[in-house]
């Protein structure tokens, strides 16, 4: 989370090849297409409702930077001794809140988002905001707001890319396996912008 805020202290002028932040509602309404497309609608049933919170309660004081746009335990490297060696898969940077990316990781990193067989030894998504806060103390807006944005993408994701594996455009059964999960990532949200 040290690398994350590092990442996040950037000067974003010193990356204008990252082009301009193009808007929260852009955030947010840039996956209804991918919604109509989806494959288990009714797991998405609170999409509507969800999507309407967030637009209602848009975080306007979050710092606009430079954001990864896909910081998660997969793309980041370590050594053996547990030493981060790199932060890899910048093909989703950007301009925009810098919290995309802590809303991302602490959601995936909180089990109540999601339908798991087995108990994850990762550190709490709680944990991982404490210790950015920690790292990045002067920075403000409403990471909940982040979270529930994190997982209303990732469940109208799943079932895009759960579509593209039925139809036989991409195969890829582990989408399957994550279905489950497209119901809780929107309770998540939903929970998430309203406690």
């Amino acid at each position: 989370m040290r690398a994350l805020a590092g990442i996040h202290k950037v000067d974003p002028a010193k990356a204008p090849y990252l082009g301009e932040y193009w808007g929260y509602e852009f955030d947010v309404t840039r996956w209804d297409r991918f919604y109509e497309k989806s494959a288990e609608q009714e797991l998405l049933a609170l999409q509507p409702r969800v999507k309407q919170l967030l637009l209602d309660n848009i975080p306007h004081d979050a710092r606009i930077g430079i954001y990864h746009g896909d910081f998660q335990w997969s793309n980041l490297l370590y050594s053996r001794k547990a030493e981060l060696l790199a932060v890899i898969d910048w093909e989703l940077c950007g301009i925009g809140p810098s919290l995309n990316d802590v809303g991302w990781i602490c959601a995936f990193s909180d089990p109540e988002a999601w339908v798991r067989e087995v108990e994850s030894r990762m550190p709490h998504g709680d944990e991982l905001e404490a210790w950015y806060r920690e790292a990045y103390p002067d920075v403000a807006g409403n990471i909940r707001w982040f979270k529930a944005l994190a997982m209303y993408k990732f469940a109208i994701i799943s079932g895009f890319n759960l579509m593209l594996h039925r139809r036989g455009k991409r195969h890829d059964p582990h989408w399957e396996d994550i279905k489950p999960s497209m119901k809780t990532n929107m309770e998540y949200a939903l929970k998430m912008l309203t406690s």
